[in-house]
């Protein structure tokens, strides 16, 4: 009886330690770190140079929308409304 008891808190050690184990190799190495924080650092730099082109772009963005907007209803002209 006694044999059979520490027989199950050995299973039951082995497992814990299993599960130790697999939830350890989650956690990224350095160098894994170190290329995800490049990684990280590369794309926030393209995204910060994105938006400084989207906020340069917004104006002629505007006049287009507001240009397909004329053509849908109507350019007036002088006196007369022009329908394209």
């Amino acid at each position: 009886n006694k044999i059979k008891k520490e027989r199950e808190e050995i299973e039951k050690l082995k497992a814990e330690y299993n599960q130790l184990v697999q939830e350890l190799r989650q956690i990224p190495t350095y160098e894994e770190y170190k290329e995800l924080k490049l990684k990280y650092d590369l794309l926030t730099s393209i995204l910060d140079v994105l938006m400084i082109d989207m906020e340069k772009a917004k104006p002629y963005i505007d006049m287009m929308f507001k240009r397909i907007e004329w053509v849908k209803n109507g350019v007036k002209v002088g006196d007369k409304l022009v329908k394209f």
